[in-house]
């Protein structure tokens, strides 16, 4: 196929951002040229009858919801309506590539390897970061926004470790520049930091959070792979794989990544032993992690409870703003405009920006995705249809801790979620060549179960926040 290959590097530019990495590289139109390469190669497979032109039952939806997004932007913030189109413009094709270029298992089988490479990669350079020893880091007048509450510093970016050991940031005024302000962290490769002792990526990783999300979501992959050949490497991949991304969320401190890694592996232990035994197994295998989190010299976070305070306060917030306007929302990627952080939570922020219809055309979007890969493995139990069973139950395994993780994170419109939900696609496609019963309904039945549950959402998210508070 000739949409492999761009929709391959499209894919994993977005998530490794290489650029970042060598900031000397920077300044070229490297995502526009990857993602020409990956629309021609779409093109060229159908021209040349190679593949057929299909769409999931989700496609339509995702097209609607972005839609949504532009006519929410134009009528709350006009004055960013260029940029919201070309961010929409960027998370829509990547999705839509994967779900309408990649139609074999082969091809998805490359993405997904890819995209494990990527989380490995990542975790490599995050448990590296997590064991060299702190120094200063500098952030220079201009690269920083503010200060907490007690005063660390706020920023997306990585600063200039400056090598100088330390145990405190006030160590490192002293022979530093006082114009600039200090933190005092651990540096890795590439000149990556931590951020209060929690390692991270950078680009669209930036956040502690989302690399635990990632690495885990992407863990499954290195089981099916085990589960397509059951070979000697394959199994060791697996295993170091298992013990990397475990390694990364306990470094990176995220209580959100630990409970996505727990309901990946609980998937896989619920499909081998049942649920009875799963429950048993499941109860003291949680508490010792958790409490292995929380209690540790090194996993214990002393800003916990402020960070689930702010949490609250942030999705209190977004409700106030889906009950001031719950037409229109407050508009896309404006959440930070009427509140000092984001939501942290994806389903508040999409009922908050885009009002009471872009949270149920996302919704909708999420639930045929994940309704797509249930039919799809009901529509497979031919024993010549094991390839079809692995794949679909890895992905099953990445969105439900997908779905948890994303309650914990603003990652409605984050290029992560787009790439899974066009990778879903991509396995609807792959099935549906090989099996022509293969199909998608959607009815009355599944709008209002949706329109149910993200009502049912937000007023429990209401009556919890508003007892907390009392």
């Amino acid at each position: 196929m000739f949409a492999l290959p761009g929709v391959l590097l499209l894919v994993v530019f977005l998530l490794a951002r290489p650029l970042d990495l060598f900031p000397d590289l920077q300044g070229g139109p490297v995502l526009y040229v990857l993602a020409a390469l990956a629309l021609f190669g779409v093109y060229a497979d159908v021209r040349l009858r190679l593949t057929e032109l299909r769409v999931p039952r989700h496609f339509g939806w995702a097209l609607a919801f972005t839609a949504w997004c532009v006519v929410s932007a134009a009528i709350s913030a006009p004055e960013t309506l260029v940029k919201t189109i070309l961010s929409l413009t960027i998370a829509f094709l990547v999705y839509g590539v994967l779900a309408t270029g990649i139609q074999t298992f082969k091809g998805l089988q490359v993405i997904a390897g890819g995209m494990l490479a990527v989380a490995l990669f990542i975790g490599a350079l995050c448990v590296h970061m997590a064991q060299q020893p702190t120094q200063c880091v500098a952030y220079l007048p201009g690269e920083t926004t503010a200060l907490d509450q007690v005063g660390t510093v706020i920023t997306a970016g990585m600063g200039h470790p400056d090598g100088r050991p330390c145990k405190k940031p006030e160590q490192c005024i002293e022979g530093g520049d006082r114009a600039n302000l200090y933190t005092c962290e651990s540096a890795g490769w590439f000149g990556l930091t931590s951020v209060k002792g929690r390692v991270r990526y950078t680009g669209t990783l930036h956040d502690p959070n989302e690399v635990a999300l990632y690495v885990s979501a992407c863990l499954p992959f290195a089981f099916a792979f085990y589960r397509r050949r059951r070979t000697l490497w394959r199994g060791a991949l697996a295993v170091s794989s298992t013990a990397l991304v475990g390694a990364t969320v306990y470094y990176t401190h995220s209580r959100g990544g630990l409970l996505v890694l727990l309901t990946v592996l609980g998937f896989y232990v619920l499909q081998r032993v049942g649920l009875k035994r799963a429950l048993i197994l499941a109860i003291p295998a949680g508490v010792v992690l958790v409490s292995l989190m929380l209690t540790s010299g090194g996993g214990a976070r002393a800003d916990a409870e402020d960070s689930t305070l702010k949490r609250l306060q942030c999705m209190w917030s977004g409700l106030q703003m889906l009950r001031h306007s719950p037409l229109y929302g407050v508009g896309f990627n404006q959440f930070t405009e009427h509140h000092d952080q984001t939501a942290h939570n994806s389903y508040i922020l999409a009922a908050a920006e885009l009002g009471v219809p872009g949270l149920l055309l996302w919704a909708m979007t999420f639930y045929l995705v994940g309704k797509s890969l249930v039919v799809a493995l009901r529509t497979c139990p031919q024993p010549e249809a094991e390839v079809a069973r692995i794949w679909g139950g890895a992905l099953m395994a990445s969105l439900l801790g997908i779905t948890v993780g994303i309650f914990f994170l603003s990652f409605t419109y984050h290029y992560v979620l787009w790439v899974f939900f066009g990778l879903a696609g991509a396995f609807a496609s792959a099935v549906r060549v090989h099996e022509r019963r293969f199909t998608v309904t959607v009815g009355l039945r599944d709008m209002v179960l949706v329109a149910s549950a993200a009502s049912a959402l937000m007023v429990g998210v209401f009556l919890y926040i508003l007892a907390k508070r009392l």
